[in-house]
């Protein structure tokens, strides 16, 4: 095995970070714990028409379609419509999807250290990720903008240090939560507003120190929080795969 490249330790580096933030310990490597990025659609993968190396797209392209990346575009083959081509609907719809290349790995603007994504505008260390803009430290997440150190996150805004966060925005330190709004330090949390230090709480606003719908005093929930998160990520550990709120509610 190779040695990672500069975008898969940087990323892995942030993961890392990231779950240091989270739980005051590692999970492990970004690698090792695929299995927690369960939210961004999955990207779809083909063969450039030109070079034969993968491209990755999200739009819904035909199956028979001709793959380009968008770094391949300038070696697409200048082509015209003959007088044959133009003398009747068929022709014309025939040689249209002849000379038709759909482009995938699309990063434009001030974009570098992008791998197997798409739609990715003025971002880097992006990978396996979609509709990313203004954002850096991206893996395995879709429609995030404003955001650092972002993974399993999908439709989230302004964001900082967040595993399996969605629909959110100016989240910090976030963990499988949705719907929450200038929130820190929360974790399996459902429809949040101005609310920090919450742990499984759903509903809740401008709110500290809450295990469900408990209010504690601060020491307290500070020394249950250690212990909970504590065993939150041995779970995740041994698991291999992301708690998810649909869980909590279903069942483990």
């Amino acid at each position: 095995m190779g040695a990672p490249s500069m975008l898969q330790s940087a990323l892995d580096r942030s993961f890392r970070s990231t779950c240091r933030a989270l739980f005051g310990e590692e999970l492990g490597g970004l690698q090792d714990n695929e299995g927690l990025f369960t939210y961004a659609a999955p990207l779809k993968r083909g063969k450039s028409a030109l070079s034969g190396a993968e491209v990755s797209y999200i739009a819904p392209y035909p199956s028979a379609a001709k793959f380009i990346s968008m770094a391949e575009k300038a070696r697409l083959p200048a082509q015209k419509f003959s007088p044959n081509d133009i003398s009747d609907i068929d022709s014309l719809l025939r040689a249209a999807r002849e000379c038709a290349y759909y482009c995938g790995s699309k990063a434009i603007g001030n974009s570098k250290y992008v791998e197997m994504s798409d739609n990715v505008t003025d971002s880097f260390f992006v990978y396996a990720s979609h509709n990313i803009t203004k954002s850096e430290y991206i893996a395995y997440s879709e429609l995030v903008i404003k955001s650092k150190h972002q993974f399993g996150s999908a439709a989230t805004g302004e964001s900082e240090f967040c595993i399996g966060i969605s629909e959110s925005s100016l989240a910090k330190r976030v963990f499988e939560s949705a719907q929450v709004q200038t929130c820190s330090d929360l974790y399996c949390c459902f429809f949040a507003r101005n609310c920090h230090d919450c742990m499984f709480s759903f509903g809740q606003q401008s709110k500290r120190f809450m295990i469900g719908n408990n209010q504690l005093e601060r020491a307290r929930y500070m020394l249950l929080k250690k212990e909970l998160l504590s065993q939150m990520a041995g779970m995740l550990r041994s698991r291999k795969k992301g708690l998810k709120l649909s869980e909590i509610v279903g069942g483990l």
